[in-house]
């Protein structure tokens, strides 16, 4: 990569960060760009906005399959609006004049890249032939969009995102400052963890919540098309009020970082503003894969706070960490199903406020290696289900929430509580554990 120095103040970071700075329009340095970050840093912007405009598969480019093009997901941002954050944010004047060079610069990246990934498959030199092939390609496919006379709008949008944006940054942020503020609770919740009543739960944590419903900062972690099903099943496709402060305020995941940094400076407030873990997961999948009746039984309880979940998967005697390994057995029998065998480390079922467990176990041993799995819905107060002992991670229990060892023996399960059907719980976990990363990583 030759990279040329554009007349305004620009810098290269590579490997170890080191800066070049240059006032001059010349060719500064050649560099291996594929693990570098461009120094102009509305190209770096202009790369992460691909998918608005081309859809990029494995195997070639879709003509027409942006999001710009096809259809934006609800509460997705516009291409336009995604800039105007990143400009207002970074304190960036609005790049309509130039936004097509970003653009057209951004393929010319991804498409050497590509190219130099594939040369060094074939083991040749071929790289100018081949990269002057892979953007033909691209240049062919998106002709329609860089060639428009304008891409952008004159002027970065302020309508209703961009105020639901403000809205929501101010108003709720300072909310929960403080709601956070007033509590003193966490060292004391600290003193009763470490006492002989540990698995107790502190008295204070209910008025919390309460007060939490009250305020406004409820659940604010669920995805705005997750919100909308649920609405719809539950609902019929009407507004049901019962619901208003129950699905969350449709925030972006950009717009909920804020509020997650500041609960991170409170190890009780996941618990008090119902945002934290295994819950959060649970909770998406029954608004993602549950049907109606799953949705009433056990979805609006722990919308509500009133009970909590936990999530079985880990066994003591395979490497869980890859479901397919799992040796949980749920066998079919008439309307019901019996599951037998044990888990570990199933977060939150040491709550006594705990009432369904999601458990994943194979329901076909001899079918595809990701068909086996399914995922089925337990009571915990059903026979059979036996809370062995609590165990700790790194020598904390997490009291008292905990994580445990469960046994099951030959436990009866309607055959109405399997998710989706089965041979579809490796689909469903992995719909899971992603969204859940996202939540609790940040």
């Amino acid at each position: 990569m030759i990279f040329w120095a554009w007349s305004v103040k620009s810098d290269v970071s590579h490997g170890n960060p080191f800066r070049i700075f240059c006032e001059a329009d010349r060719a500064i340095g050649i560099l291996d760009w594929e693990l570098s970050t461009l120094g102009n840093q509305m190209c770096d912007v202009a790369y992460s906005c691909l998918y608005y405009i081309v859809d990029i598969a494995l195997d070639e480019v879709q003509d027409n399959g942006g999001l710009e093009l096809t259809e934006i997901p609800n509460g997705v941002p516009s291409l336009a609006e995604y800039l105007a954050y990143y400009c207002s944010t970074a304190g960036k004047p609005w790049s309509v004049a130039r936004w097509k060079f970003y653009v057209t610069f951004s393929l010319f990246r991804g498409a050497s890249i590509d190219a130099g990934i594939h040369c060094r498959w074939i083991m040749v030199s071929q790289l100018s032939s081949l990269l002057l092939e892979v953007m033909l390609q691209e240049d062919t496919k998106l002709h329609g969009h860089l060639f428009k006379e304008t891409v952008l709008p004159e002027h970065p949008p302020s309508g209703v995102y961009a105020t639901k944006w403000k809205k929501s940054k101010r108003s709720y942020l300072f909310k929960w400052r403080q709601i956070n503020s007033k509590s003193e609770v966490d060292n004391e919740f600290y003193e009763l963890a470490q006492s002989t009543e540990q698995w107790i739960v502190h008295p204070k944590e209910e008025k919390l919540k309460e007060l939490a419903k009250r305020e406004g900062p409820w659940n604010l972690w669920i995805p705005f098309d997750s919100a909308t099903r649920v609405d719809k099943i539950i609902s019929g496709g009407t507004i049901n009020k019962a619901f208003e402060g129950l699905l969350g305020a449709g925030l972006s995941n950009l717009e909920y970082g804020y509020f997650y940094e500041i609960m991170g400076h409170s190890v009780l407030a996941p618990k008090v503003f119902n945002c934290g873990a295994p819950d959060t997961e649970n909770m998406e999948v029954f608004m993602r894969y549950g049907n109606e009746e799953q949705l009433h039984q056990w979805l609006v309880p722990l919308l509500e706070g009133n009970i909590r979940s936990g999530f079985a998967m880990t066994e003591p005697q395979v490497a869980s960490s890859d479901a397919t390994n799992i040796e949980f057995s749920i066998r079919r029998l008439g309307e019901s199903y019996i599951i037998n065998g044990r888990k570990w480390w199933t977060s939150g079922a040491m709550d006594h406020r705990c009432k369904v467990l999601i458990v994943m176990g194979k329901t076909d041993f001899n079918a595809p290696k990701h068909k086996q799995q399914s995922l089925i819905l337990v009571d915990i107060n059903t026979s059979g289900v036996n809370i062995k002992q609590p165990l700790t991670v790194s020598g904390f229990d997490d009291a008292p929430y905990g994580h445990s060892e469960i046994s099951f023996e030959n436990v009866y399960v309607p055959a109405k509580n399997i998710l989706l059907g089965e041979g579809r719980g490796f689909e469903i976990a992995q719909g899971m554990l992603g969204p859940g990363r996202l939540h609790h990583c940040m």
